[in-house]
């Protein structure tokens, strides 16, 4: 998902957040690469992650590790819009569908950028 301030990774397993970049903030005065938010790599592990989870002992339902298939739509800001949506959703896990939509909801304000990294589950039986 690429927006004109950040680029975001979702996978399709689990739909999860994998990385978060703010296109316009940089690391530091001197350097040229992004400010990171979210991060899968070999120095970092910070992710937004969806699924429903079980009562205890209880198993069975989709989760971080169901795969996804994403549905399609838009994967970049359309020109005057100020909301890109991405839908995946699972197969039947114990009866259970999960629809997951990432949404990314970017505000400038005059003095700070905000980013929102908005997901959420819907259970479809």
């Amino acid at each position: 998902m690429t927006t004109d301030l950040v680029r975001a990774t979702i996978d399709s397993i689990g739909g999860t957040l994998v990385r978060l970049e703010l296109l316009k903030q940089a690391e530091s005065v001197e350097s040229t690469e992004h400010v990171v938010l979210f991060d899968s790599s070999p120095t970092r592990l910070y992710l937004a992650e969806t699924g429903l989870v079980p009562p205890q002992g209880g198993g069975g339902l989709p989760n971080h590790h169901t795969p996804m298939r994403i549905v399609p739509g838009e994967r970049s800001l359309a020109s005057g819009a100020n909301e890109l949506k991405v839908v995946l959703e699972s197969e039947a896990v114990g009866g259970v569908k999960l629809g997951t939509a990432g949404q990314l909801i970017v505000a400038l304000a005059p003095a700070a950028l905000m980013v929102g990294a908005v997901v959420s589950c819907t259970v479809i039986t």
